[in-house]
């Protein structure tokens, strides 16, 4: 039993096997799940959520195998030698810059709210105003917090730990402590992963170990979810100690979202009508049902608020401004089909889903192959801290866009950087010298 926990978790964490399970994820919720959905919803756009996921699939395996740029991604050229000290100084210091200043200028911390007995549709409000709500110079700090949050931050922190940096363990407190302050669930993963996939490929764990990580997953997804569910005021331990914040009335003001204010005549699960019974319902629906109707919602968005007229790279404000379209902002769009119009909530559908309505099918294959080249390099580089990031890369493209994962995200400047530059301790630069090196 425990060489067989040893061996999955090193099957699922190795760059090796990435492109195929990713595949299966893909395959598991948009072809088997959206296959599901469509015997509730004929009318929906399940099929075709199903066959274009089948058809990037396949796009993305056959990428994969294209094996001439291995010389490139390997990372066997020669390469610029950096401090590694020096950066992750630099780096870990402009982001404590940057969390101080995002902090004291929110008008609302969901965490804090949270515990003093928010209820859910505050908290959503809130989460939405934390960083897209800013206006003027503010509204620049969610994209540098994309920036660090989903790339910068990860590849730091995965070198710290493998440089066995003194700093490392407080670096990974203040970056968990920042995930968590504005209540986005999955936001932790980003500290998460990359620590598990060291842990896991690089140390030899004991069988308590594993049941540690996936226990404290769960844990922490738990926790969080049930904090933004608003329900914290229905315990009666901190009803009771914390009674003088659960004043009748006090969060009434910011109103219900129009999803609570309509009846709901049918609760599907594959819907937006859906209402979870408990807070693992809710993980459970959140995690599998919404990728797949959201994927399908945009789809029936595009073909009726749009004509089915491909929208030619304008849902990303980088390529609208490259072509000079108009922009388009299909999460919005989506999240008002769903739940009604909100000024900071969006609906990101999963990228394949995305390339169709800017492209067409010749989109799907064109992003396909890039993912499929993307998971490539994570596999054939030698950095580790780079390769420890494959499973948020991943994750961003589950639902999320392409360009968005390789330009607001980061990973275009992290793939770039591993490709030119070389992260080495004071130490090793000092005994072998300074500058480049194969």
């Amino acid at each position: 039993m425990a060489l067989l926990i040893r061996k999955t978790f090193d099957f699922c964490t190795d760059t090796r096997w990435s492109p195929w399970l990713f595949s299966l994820a893909l395959s598991l919720v948009y072809i088997g799940l959206a296959i599901v959905g469509a015997n509730h919803f004929p009318e929906g756009k399940f099929l075709e959520v199903s066959a274009l996921a089948l058809f990037s699939v396949c796009i993305i395996l056959g990428a994969f195998h294209f094996k001439y740029l291995d010389r490139y991604l390997s990372g066997s050229c020669r390469r610029i030698s950096l401090d590694s000290n020096i950066f992750h100084f630099t780096l870990w210091g402009a982001f404590i810059v940057f969390m101080f200043i995002t902090l004291i200028t929110a008008k609302d911390i969901p965490l804090v709210s949270a515990f003093k007995g928010a209820n859910a549709d505050v908290l959503s409000l809130q989460r939405g105003a934390f960083l897209k709500g800013r206006t003027g110079v503010q509204s620049l700090l969610i994209y540098v917090d994309t920036l660090f949050m989903a790339t910068l931050l990860p590849f730091s922190l995965a070198g710290m730990f493998v440089e066995k940096n003194r700093f490392r363990y407080l670096a990974a407190v203040i970056f968990f402590f920042y995930s968590i302050c504005c209540l986005q669930k999955a936001l932790f993963f980003y500290v998460g992963f990359p620590l598990v996939y060291l842990a896991v490929q690089h140390f030899r764990l004991k069988i308590w170990h594993y049941f540690a990580i996936v226990t404290g997953f769960l844990g922490i997804l738990f926790v969080l979810t049930f904090l933004a569910s608003g329900k914290l005021r229905e315990v009666k331990f901190f009803d009771d100690a914390l009674s003088g914040y659960f004043e009748k009335g006090h969060w009434d003001e910011a109103g219900e979202s129009p999803r609570k204010r309509k009846p709901i005549e049918k609760s599907e699960f594959f819907s937006a009508q859906y209402q979870p019974k408990s807070t693992v319902d809710f993980i459970v629906w959140r995690s599998f049902a919404v990728p797949v109707f959201t994927a399908a919602d945009t789809l029936i968005v595009f073909d009726k608020q749009f004509g089915g007229n491909y929208l030619k790279g304008a849902t990303s404000g980088t390529l609208s401004r490259l072509f000079g379209l108009e922009p388009v902002s299909m999460e919005r769009h989506v999240f008002a089909y769903q739940w009604g119009w909100n000024d900071t909530a969006n609906a990101n559908a999963v990228f394949f889903v995305d390339a169709f309505v800017n492209f067409g099918l010749v989109g799907v294959l064109i992003y396909s192959i890039i993912v499929g080249l993307g998971l490539r390099f994570f596999w054939k580089s030698k950095d580790v801290p780079f390769k420890s990031l494959w499973l948020i890369f991943c994750c961003l493209l589950f639902s999320g866009s392409l360009v968005g994962t390789l330009l607001s995200n980061g990973y275009v400047f992290v793939f770039v950087f591993v490709l030119v530059f070389r992260l080495v301790p004071s130490a090793v630069r000092a005994r072998d010298g300074v500058g480049i090196q194969n």
